[in-house]
């Protein structure tokens, strides 16, 4: 019997021509998916056990190690957000503090509420108000020397968007001051495997490496890896909060998905990934000089960006917002992208794009460009420097309180329960325990309801009581 989401899903799928410039990245080609049905077993005799490995699965595991050049490495079946959360907590105790950007991934925000941990913010640089740059290595130093006693930092590289940061230089800097580096590269686990890609940061020097193997290579969603690169991280306590966190039932059709999608990619990936490259060229090329700008390798030269990861394709254009832009795409000519907000869109390519996906992409943008009903004047981009916030109280203590639905203008001097995050940038205005002020609430009556996480259609918002 098929079921509603089963239905749902085919009924998208199965549109002609439809074309997934989104996550994940095996873009339902059958030759590098699994027929999963059949093997979704569990923990039998001869299968191993994840929490447990010591047969089948520790050598699987052995073997991505080799691949990456690791210490060890770790098959996740729960996602990347497991293996940064696990990470953070096998490093701080609570109390602690630790180094993160702003903009961090929300997972990174649990783990800090799970274990009281202190944060410390950096902000990416920001250039022209709307593009975000690089966490920079002179930035993590200064932070560093005022908190001589955080445990260490986390940086996003790749960012969602592609953008790279310093790595290299960041480690050297960390392991100046003692401190651990954990490199959030969910969005990264193909560059090890192309020699014109942004280097990965397993061979940069950070100490703890996570990447999703679902977003440009060809496992299912939740397929991800955590690879210990250092002596300075104690692998026991790792896999400590790995079976604390991840499902004690874990999929075998996710595990098979990882070894996998690391092997193809290890075999094919130079080759894939130098046509991935070729194909933003081309989008490039042709979108010259129409209306539409690529982000790129450009950004390199102009915005404090350090790299950039050319399998994302971030398209921006002053006439149409990218809201029209993503709904005409997908209504018009069956093309699903992966993200859009205000300003631009973000088309994600990986292992399984086609070259008649781009061909596809360029066609339609083409004759967009063309529609003159369709042109609108596209917001000026905001200034995202945030006003100042005070904070109330720690993760730990906000977490145990009840909280109650008020609205925006009655929630002045209250203290939130919840992320407020505006995107773009995606940078949260406000997290949990910080006290909103008016101009807290000036500032988010900037953005529409739809452009902000944590504010409900009726403007209301999360307090504690």
């Amino acid at each position: 019997m098929r079921s509603t989401i089963y239905n749902t899903v085919e009924k998208i799928i199965n549109k002609d021509g439809y074309t997934r410039l989104h996550m994940p990245g095996h873009k339902g080609i059958s030759e590098i998916a699994i027929d999963w049905h059949k093997f979704d077993i569990t923990e039998v005799p001869g299968c191993d056990n994840l929490s447990n490995p010591n047969d089948l699965l520790l050598h699987v595991m052995d073997q991505i190690s080799h691949i990456f050049e690791t210490k060890k490495s770790f098959m996740l079946v729960n996602g990347s957000t497991v293996g940064i959360i696990a990470s953070i907590l096998a490093i701080c105790r609570s109390g602690d503090s630790f180094i993160i950007p702003r903009n961090s991934h929300r997972s990174v925000y649990s783990a800090f509420m799970l274990q009281d941990i202190e944060p410390i913010y950096i902000y990416p640089s920001i250039y022209l108000d709307k593009i975000f740059g690089c966490i920079q290595a002179d930035e993590v130093e200064i932070a560093f020397k005022e908190n001589p006693n955080c445990k260490g930092i986390i940086i996003t590289s790749p960012s969602y968007h592609g953008v790279c940061s310093n790595i290299s230089k960041i480690s050297e800097v960390s392991k100046k001051y003692g401190k651990i580096l954990i490199v959030d590269e969910a969005h990264g686990a193909h560059l090890k495997f192309n020699k014109s890609l942004p280097l990965s940061s397993v061979d940069l020097g950070a100490d703890i490496v996570v990447q999703s193997t679902h977003k440009t290579l060809s496992s299912f969603n939740q397929g991800a890896l955590l690879h210990v690169c250092s002596d300075k991280v104690n692998l026991n306590i790792i896999r400590q909060y790995l079976n604390m966190l991840q499902t004690s039932s874990p999929s075998y059709p996710i595990m098979m998905s990882i070894e996998s999608a690391v092997k193809y990619a290890f075999k094919n990936g130079q080759l894939i990934f130098d046509k991935i490259i070729g194909y933003h060229n081309y989008i490039e090329k042709e979108l010259l000089n129409s209306e539409f700008i690529i982000k790129g390798t450009g950004l390199t030269s102009c915005c404090k960006v350090f790299d950039y990861d050319r399998s994302k394709i971030w398209i921006e254009s002053n006439s149409i917002s990218g809201h029209l832009l993503s709904k005409l795409l997908r209504e018009k000519y069956n093309i699903q992208i992966e993200m859009w907000d205000q300003y631009s869109i973000l088309a994600m390519m990986g292992i399984g794009t086609q070259e008649i996906d781009i061909k596809r992409l360029v066609i339609a943008l083409k004759e967009i460009a063309l529609l003159e009903e369709y042109k609108e004047q596209v917001r000026l981009p905001k200034n995202y420097i945030y006003p100042k916030v005070d904070k109330s109280m720690n993760f730990g203590e906000v977490i145990r309180k009840d909280k109650e639905l008020v609205s925006l203008k009655r929630s002045v001097g209250r203290i939130s329960s919840d992320f407020i995050i505006p995107y773009p940038p995606g940078i949260p205005i406000i997290v949990p325990g910080e006290i909103i002020s008016w101009k807290i609430i000036e500032r988010i009556s900037d953005w529409s309801v739809e452009e902000i996480v944590g504010l409900t259609r009726d403007r209301e918002v999360y307090v504690t009581i």
